[in-house]
């Protein structure tokens, strides 16, 4: 079963006294998940502590999670969520299918992009060290 969190360090500029921080890089991957067939309709600020890309797959609501973490190799972290309601939980309807689908696409963008480097993806903690180098 793959992955959906996933840690990197980017080497792009970004502002540190913004809040929260990562606009620039929100931003930068939007642009480039959209040449990887990712639509990303929308980059917002989620909850005052990360970034949301609201996405698509198969029709279904999803979104990518991008948060500075600043730890070192765990620079970023990046989670494919899924928008969720009330009624879908109670359905038991769970889109880890589309989810995972985003993810190998992610994984694509980021091991294509110069910029980024030590990408691995977790399950659970973001800090355990059971990562793996793909979804």
């Amino acid at each position: 079963m793959p992955r959906l969190n996933v840690t990197f360090r980017c080497s792009l500029p970004f502002d540190d006294n913004a809040h929260p921080i990562g606009e620039e890089i929100a931003e930068y991957f939007a642009a480039k998940f959209k040449d990887m067939g990712i639509h990303i309709s929308r980059v917002d600020n989620y909850d005052d502590f990360a970034w949301s890309l609201d996405t698509t797959k198969n029709g279904k609501k999803l979104f990518l999670l991008l948060g500075y973490v600043g730890d070192g190799d765990f620079e970023w972290l990046m989670q494919i969520n899924e928008y969720s309601s009330f009624f879908n939980l109670f359905r038991r309807k769970s889109l880890r299918s589309e989810r995972e689908a985003i993810a190998y696409a992610v994984h694509a963008v980021l091991n294509a992009d110069n910029h980024v480097s030590k990408v691995r993806w977790h399950v659970g903690e973001f800090s355990d060290e059971n990562y793996t180098h793909e979804p």
